[in-house]
């Protein structure tokens, strides 16, 4: 800085007002001068000496909590990673991923070793798995943003971003009910993600307040193609044939898709079909498959900013943020 300083005949606090965005302090002119300075010198910010003048690190955690190692190929969890490392970079931030097995819970770097100002969590699990994990997010005082699913208003410093998955759930029963569906199946991955618990509940509450329709649950062992087409097979292997197929998520739904067109249930004339989340690969199947838009780029970008907003401030602004889903008409109902 000094150098900078030197270069452009102002002090260095100056050249520190500009570095840290105090454009309140500086003339529009200087700004620009300093500015240039730093391009054309190639000045970077040292983050051990930010770390040390501040007691920040300047970097946050996001830990999955997801018994395959291959996480990341999750379409959801990378589309969060993708918003919360893109927003935190623009706040001046670094993002630190871990993938997590819920018996190494306790053992987990970002645990240990405490290198973060904050941490972001996407949990899956029982609930006494999560509760034990709750009571050691409180031991760590930090910060902490969980995603897909609500937290104590007891706990001030933990923030909730999710997207309405039980309005989805709700939108996809009664659009399917709304053209005739009187037996309906939904599908699910055996592993308790919060989210698709709350598509189920939303799915439930629309039959429930309808007549004459029934709603089956179907785990299968994992989200895999053939995890899901075993799981339908064997329902209609054991003469069961629904009148629509409500799956937890758009991959789900194209390896559901294989199983019914091969057994001539295609849809939507036979059996209807939905998916849930609309991510890019679903403009690539055809038919289209009916499903639900998920902000879920938006849910990592919003929670880069209610951590930072915390940690510059002492406290989150809302500890439950809500983001709404659409329904997207296809061609399987």
């Amino acid at each position: 800085m000094k150098e900078i300083a030197a270069a452009v005949d102002v002090s260095v606090m100056t050249v520190s007002n500009v570095i840290n965005g105090r454009d309140h302090l500086v003339g529009e002119e200087t700004r620009r001068r300093v500015a240039a300075a730093i391009d054309e010198l190639g000045y970077r910010p040292s983050a051990a000496a930010r770390a040390l003048r501040s007691s920040r690190t300047f970097s946050i955690g996001f830990v999955v909590l997801y018994d395959e190692r291959k996480f990341l190929g999750d379409p959801f969890i990378a589309a969060l990673a993708d918003g919360l490392c893109a927003q935190l970079a623009e706040l001046g931030y670094s993002l630190t991923i871990q993938g997590v097995f819920t018996d190494e819970l306790s053992e987990a770097t970002a645990f240990r070793r405490m290198e973060t100002d904050g941490l972001c969590l996407l949990l899956s699990g029982s609930q006494p798995t999560k509760y034990n994990l709750h009571t050691l997010l409180k031991s760590l005082r930090q910060p902490i943003v969980v995603f897909q699913e609500s937290v104590e208003t007891t706990e001030p410093d933990m923030c909730a971003v999710r997207q309405d998955d039980r309005a989805g759930g709700r939108f996809l029963a009664e659009h399917v009910m709304a053209r005739g569906a009187r037996s309906i199946l939904m599908v699910v991955p055996r592993v308790e993600w919060p989210a698709i618990s709350e598509r189920v509940a939303g799915a439930r509450e629309a039959v429930a307040a309808s007549h004459g329709v029934t709603m089956t649950l179907l785990a299968a062992d994992s989200e895999k193609d053939a995890d899901v087409q075993r799981a339908l097979s064997g329902y209609l292997d054991a003469g069961h044939t629904p009148d629509a197929v409500l799956a937890a998520n758009d991959q789900m739904a194209i390896a559901a898709y294989a199983v019914l067109s091969a057994r001539g249930l295609t849809p939507p004339n036979e059996v209807m079909l939905t998916g849930f989340n609309r991510f890019d690969f679903w403009r690539y199947f055809q038919p289209r498959i009916t499903t639900v838009a998920s902000p879920a780029e938006q849910l990592g970008s919003r929670a880069a900013d209610a951590l930072c907003q915390r940690i510059d401030e002492g406290e989150f602004a809302d500890n439950d943020i809500v983001l709404p889903v659409e329904l997207i008409q296809g061609e399987t109902t």
